[in-house]
């Protein structure tokens, strides 16, 4: 299992490593290590200047189901990537332990790798007749991973994920991520760009005698490359409505700049989006629920 060979302690952490505004298309102003993107400096947009929509709203639906089908950030998808460039290393750097605490200029392998920064998480598994729980927690992640090729992996950033198979069947899982993160030569499409992610996110997905039932809940702004979403308070439960969520609302970042708004309830009817300037885009009944199936998949619920 992933977590079987994660040291339970790692090195000391500091504060200040948190990283509190997304920007447009990833990144932030706040991050303690260099992420490479720079901030577009568009505004969310004022309501009270005149522009034309650039969307409709089937166009906004349309792309945050892209969006989220290019995979969902989660830290045991990254964590593999870290495992590996640190396997590269060598007994005197970074350590047998693959647990490091290193100076400003880090140190060079043998092999070629060079590693800076700080790293403290810490994994578990646990098991009893009713379920098999996964846990991995960081509470500080601030470091470089260089590569012999010259690519370098860079995070800044704190996180937390828990999965939970239950022995009926029953899956859950629940994340915190807050940072950002980066890895060019990676298949995601999201690591390959800086990505940029603060918030939490839970699913389940649940069995019944009428079949199963997926619930997905989130308040979190994610971004990458020129991509970027945000949900807030969102409730997705497909035994209440299979095509959209029960609660909350969701926005999404457009090319040109302006961010695009539906609101949802539990009457399950076709939402309506406006922009960040006002301008109505009309309704949209583009089914959104491959969007929630995909984080649901990628943080291990179902799929």
């Amino acid at each position: 299992m992933l977590l079987a060979v994660i040291p339970s302690l790692w090195c000391c952490a500091h504060p200040g490593a948190s990283i509190n505004r997304l920007l447009p298309g990833g990144g932030s102003s706040d991050s303690v290590v260099d992420s490479g993107v720079e901030d577009s400096g568009i505004a969310d947009g004022d309501p009270g200047d005149d522009r034309d929509p650039v969307w409709s709203a089937d166009e906004a639906a349309e792309h945050f189901v892209w969006i989220l089908s290019q995979g969902f950030p989660t830290p045991m998808t990254m964590w593999v990537h870290i495992e590996a460039l640190v396997a590269n290393g060598d007994e005197d750097c970074p350590g047998e332990e693959s647990s490091w605490y290193l100076e400003q200029g880090g140190c060079l392998s043998s092999t070629g790798y060079l590693y800076r920064g700080e790293l403290y998480v810490e994994g578990s598994e646990s098991s009893d007749q009713s379920s098999t729980v996964q846990t991995l927690e960081s509470s500080l992640a601030v470091f470089t991973i260089g590569t012999p090729q010259g690519d370098d992996f860079r995070m800044s950033s704190h996180w937390a994920q828990r999965i939970e198979h239950m022995s009926n069947g029953d899956r859950a899982g629940s994340l915190d991520f807050v940072g950002s993160v980066e890895y060019p030569p990676a298949d995601e499409p999201w690591l390959s760009e800086t990505t940029s992610m603060t918030g939490m996110a839970d699913a389940r997905s649940v069995g019944s005698d009428e079949g199963a039932a997926l619930y997905v809940g989130g308040q979190f702004s994610l971004g990458w490359g020129l991509h970027a979403i945000r949900l807030d308070d969102v409730s997705y439960a497909s035994d209440s409505c299979e095509t959209w969520p029960i609660a909350g609302s969701i926005e999404v970042w457009s090319p040109e700049g302006i961010w695009a708004r539906a609101d949802f309830d539990e009457d399950c009817a076709c939402p309506s989006w406006i922009d960040a300037f006002g301008n109505d885009l009309g309704e949209s009944c583009v089914d959104l629920s491959p969007a929630f199936e995909a984080i649901a998949t990628d943080m291990q619920v179902s799929g």
